[in-house]
């Protein structure tokens, strides 16, 4: 059974594990102690709760709640350095999660979405964003 905590572990675990696009040091989970790097590319990894759906009645320990989020992933790029690294790193994490099953099957990761930001606080910024869903049953 997943609920807010272990998804959110499971979903930050994986990521930080199998993505090797980057170096580990080079990405920043939510509110952590992170200094961007200088010159080089670097990732943010973030998991939004969206809302929840009752799929089930019944007695404690029986109800089933559908819950949806997404896992977003901002990617900056030195400006000048052209759009081909942002897409690769970008093509990456879709690779890793896009259609993806976490913990036997509990976490089920659907499309992605690229938005293009453009230039952002001297960074070429790209957001990949991959919804999932997960059941709990409480």
């Amino acid at each position: 059974m997943a609920t807010i905590i272990t998804a959110r572990e499971a979903i930050y675990d994986h990521f930080l594990t199998n993505y090797v696009a980057l170096p580990s040091a080079r990405i920043d989970a939510d509110n952590e102690d992170f200094t961007p790097p200088t010159e080089q590319s670097w990732a943010r990894l973030s998991v939004r709760h969206l809302g929840s759906v009752q799929e089930s009645l019944g007695g404690v320990g029986f109800r089933k709640f559908d819950r949806f989020g997404s896992c977003f992933v901002q990617i900056f790029i030195p400006l000048n350095d052209g759009v081909s690294e942002a897409d690769t790193l970008a093509q990456a994490v879709i690779t890793l999660l896009e259609g993806t099953s976490l913990s036997g099957n509990t976490i089920r990761f659907t499309n992605s979405q690229i938005r293009e930001l453009g230039v952002e606080n001297g960074w070429y910024v790209l957001v990949v964003e991959t919804f999932f869903s997960y059941t709990e049953t409480k």
